[in-house]
């Protein structure tokens, strides 16, 4: 196996880190774009879940 220079492991560094924003970026974008849940039905307790009470 050749002998790991650091150009090589400054790249594959890069493209690790880059796969890793891609997924997180990609998380993130899915649960801005799945909206706000908080007015549905809690299944445990059957209660309506509102960050105020009335």
């Amino acid at each position: 196996m050749a002998d790991p220079t650091p150009a090589r492991r400054r790249a594959l560094m890069l493209v690790v880190l880059g796969i890793a924003a891609v997924g997180l970026l990609s998380m993130l974008l899915i649960g801005l774009l799945s909206g706000d849940d908080t007015d549905q039905i809690d299944p445990q307790n059957g209660e309506l879940v509102t960050l105020f009470r009335r």
